[in-house]
């Protein structure tokens, strides 16, 4: 009951947000011109199946709010256990996935481990990068350990996807 919950929210959601954003290809405030990313131009594909797209919705959700990895989102959606989709509609909307800055999850989760488990430098980049951890890749643990002292970065690392 709570996952149809969730889709509906979600889907009021980007329909409100759809119709709020003027004509299509512009920003919002000014007109600003832009170019759609990969994820929102999936997400307004009416050629892609209805599955695929509510495992990108949820593939957002997970990255946006538990910062997790693009391995560990791929591995939450398909997962009998999980969201049980496809490994092809899972496969798909991770990589339409375009607007995570996955540096930033891990840079997140970093100073989660750091702050709130009191783990080493050490212990957090061998968390980060663990199979049985968070599966970032190196480069995204290697940024966050670089940075996860750094003061009120955790959701500025843009340029660095």
């Amino acid at each position: 009951m709570k996952k149809i919950y969730l889709a509906l929210g979600l889907t009021a959601i980007l329909l409100l947000n759809a119709g709020c954003g003027g004509s299509e290809g512009t920003g919002g405030i000014g007109g600003d011109a832009r170019p759609e990313t990969m994820q929102e131009q999936a997400l307004h594909d009416d050629s892609v199946s209805v599955e695929y797209i509510n495992a990108l919705i949820n593939g957002i959700e997970y990255a946006e709010n538990m910062h997790m990895s693009k391995h560990d989102v791929y591995e939450q959606l398909c997962s009998p256990y999980g969201e049980n989709f496809s490994e092809d509609a899972a496969a798909w909307a991770v990589a339409h996935m375009s607007d995570i800055d996955w540096k930033a999850n891990a840079l997140a989760t970093a100073k989660t481990y750091r702050n709130d488990m009191h783990m080493s430098r050490n212990e957090v980049y061998e968390q980060l990068t663990s199979d049985s951890g968070e599966n970032f890749t190196k480069e995204e643990a290697d940024y966050a350990v670089a940075h996860m002292d750094d003061p009120d970065n955790a959701e500025n690392s843009e340029g660095t996807n």
